[in-house]
């Protein structure tokens, strides 16, 4: 009987700790200071994020919470004996708060020693780098050789180029063919050639005039036949369509101006480019979920990755590594989430590369916390009607507005865990594809000139032949 008795009674003990999270009124919630996530405002006050998302789910389940920061500093990682645990992670496991309300990570190997929540945020792995160790600095920039040339790609200058040489090979062409241009009528003796005045368009001319009108400026002669003058329209307008999409390309994108480094090679992939170089270096937050990412996916790339961090240092913040990222010139293997943030605020800065590594932020409770299913209901509810987002948005973009306009360097598409060798190359301006345009607008030209110049040089012939019909050119002192 007294054995009965007993088990009972342990049976009764275990069924109130179980319980004695759910029936307790107030939560002790440890937290980490993380803008936007969470920061002190007027009078030291917690605010952030993470604040509007507690209130909101104590507000459902029915309680209410006192919020804590961790006392180490950290979100919580395993001691090299796997004992005990660090951070918001450790204080969860020795009773010492009964959530963990922060940007924390679910990794398996955390979901081994305590519970999660559903989680409220989705996330990613990106690198944060300096925006001028991948653009080059203004300075370097104007004084680059090819500063000038970064709107159009090398395709579109070579076509510029061809294009010139053809209109002024056309000009040739039709003062050696053409009746009533300059070469013919001098040998007719309707218009005098002298070294004074210089009565010729020959090649030298022809060239002046194309480049002339090509920088917008005047020449002493024009064509005198029809054609000449219908080559010259199309060539104006073919100028005037390529320097408007020069002028668009220079104000709508200002970093293509930014996109050059004199003497440099930028040249930038992603984060396997690291595999193969030192530089720039590559860190990471120590003792983060990103940390054991590295640290643990089995993968030689990974691995090499890992080393290189060793060797150059982690940050013990995730605020100490953006100020190596700035001062020193590292890159900074951080959250998605977390860098969108950064860079919208502080125009030094950039993304490189896609998002890979996808994971989720959620709480974090003991194991078998009867909590949690409220918890998880709240936060679902809170996704569902749009509540969540709304937060998101409040505390990245309205309370805390951008500065500049972000840049991420693109790049393709990655798959699970494999990180492919897309490169992130400087941009290359106007493709040779999308320039079809003004070069068809100039070949019709082109045909046009060609027929009306074979109309002329058969109504010469007409009214050559033709007895009693004298030929009336124009002034003989005309000029344009």
């Amino acid at each position: 009987m007294a054995t009965i008795v007993c088990i009972l009674a342990l049976l009764a003990a275990c069924g109130s700790a179980q319980g004695q999270t759910r029936n307790k009124t107030n939560l002790i919630v440890t937290t980490i200071l993380h803008e936007p996530f969470l920061q002190q405002g007027e009078n030291e006050k917690f605010e952030g994020f993470i604040v509007d998302l507690l209130d909101r789910v104590v507000e459902k389940i029915g309680c209410t919470y006192t919020l804590k920061l961790v006392k180490d500093g950290k979100y919580g990682s395993p001691s090299p004996d796997g004992k005990t645990w660090s951070g918001m992670i450790g204080e969860i496991k020795r009773g010492e708060a009964d959530l963990a309300a922060a940007a924390l990570t679910m990794t398996s190997l955390r979901r081994a020693h305590i519970d999660y929540s559903f989680p409220f945020l989705a996330n990613s792995l990106s690198v944060l780098m300096r925006r001028k160790d991948i653009f080059g600095t203004a300075t370097e920039a104007m004084f680059g050789l090819n500063y000038f040339l970064t709107p159009f790609s090398a395709g579109v200058w070579m076509l510029i180029i061809v294009s010139f040489l053809t209109v002024s090979l056309g000009f040739i062409l039709l003062n050696l063919f053409n009746p009533y241009e300059w070469r013919q009528r001098i040998q007719r003796g309707e218009i005098k050639d002298s070294e004074e005045t210089n009565d010729q368009f020959g090649v030298k001319e022809s060239l002046w005039f194309s480049y002339s009108m090509l920088v917008l400026q005047g020449y002493s002669k024009r064509p005198l036949s029809i054609a000449g003058r219908v080559l010259a329209v199309f060539w104006m307008f073919f100028i005037i369509l390529t320097l408007g999409s020069y002028i668009a390309l220079m104000v709508r994108n200002p970093n293509l101006v930014l996109n050059t480094q004199s003497g440099a090679d930028m040249t930038v992939k992603g984060l396997y480019s690291f595999y193969n170089t030192d530089k720039p270096p590559i860190i990471t937050l120590r003792g983060g979920s990103t940390y054991a990412y590295i640290k643990n996916t089995r993968s030689a790339f990974y691995t090499r990755i890992y080393q290189k961090m060793v060797k150059n240092g982690f940050a013990n913040s995730t605020k100490q590594g953006i100020e190596r990222v700035k001062s020193e010139g590292v890159a900074f293997l951080m959250e998605t989430t977390m860098a969108n943030y950064v860079v919208y605020r502080d125009c030094e800065l950039t993304q490189l590369g896609e998002e890979f590594a996808r994971r989720h932020y959620a709480f974090a409770m003991k194991k078998n916390d009867e909590l949690r299913h409220e918890i998880d209901q709240a936060i679902l509810e809170l996704s569902e009607d749009g509540a969540i987002e709304r937060m998101r948005w409040i505390w990245w973009r309205v309370k805390s507005p951008a500065r500049c306009r972000a840049t991420r360097i693109k790049a393709g598409s990655h798959s699970g865990n494999t990180l492919q060798a897309d490169r992130f190359t400087k941009t290359s301006g106007l493709a040779l594809q999308a320039f079809g345009g003004p070069l068809v607008f100039l070949l019709i030209g082109l045909i046009i000139t060609a027929l009306v110049c074979v109309g002329e040089i058969l109504v010469f012939k007409h009214y050559d032949k033709s007895p009693g019909v004298p030929f009336t050119g124009c002034d003989e002192n005309e000029r344009a």
